[in-house]
């Protein structure tokens, strides 16, 4: 059976891996457009309402999950270290001065690092019976 706090890691740790595929492949696309060659539309990808959307799942989500950590009674330091490194490269990255794309490659930087520690908070609570098995990432 799953638990809230897995499933809020499950959704935190995909979205939070969409959200750097996403920031990834915008300078990727404007590269390419730059050098001839033929790239889809960027309309809904270069959009800040986007970004900002993501950002704000990413704090929600790390906030619930640490939440439900803490409220379970586990020792949550590590996931908070992790969780608040990567939301400071998130917020960061939309304060940075200089070129786009290094705003960009922090903001995927920020989006990895919660998204491996939303996998390690899901591999760190049990699914099953056995304390020592490490919960599923997908159901």
């Amino acid at each position: 059976m799953t638990t809230p706090h897995q499933t809020v890691d499950r959704v935190g740790g995909w979205l939070s891996l969409v959200c750097a595929i996403h920031c990834a492949v915008v300078p990727l696309a404007v590269l390419l457009a730059a050098l001839g060659l033929p790239v889809i539309s960027l309309g809904l990808f270069d959009d800040p309402r986007f970004e900002l959307g993501f950002s704000i799942a990413a704090v929600i989500l790390a906030a619930v999950s640490l939440g439900l950590g803490v409220r379970g009674g586990a020792d949550r330091r590590p996931m908070l270290v992790g969780f608040a490194l990567g939301l400071v490269l998130i917020v960061g990255s939309h304060l940075t001065p200089g070129p786009e794309w290094f705003s960009h490659l922090i903001l995927v930087g920020g989006a990895l690092t919660v998204a491996y520690t939303h996998r390690r908070s899901l591999r760190s609570r049990s699914c099953c019976d056995d304390p020592g098995a490490p919960a599923p990432l997908l159901p």
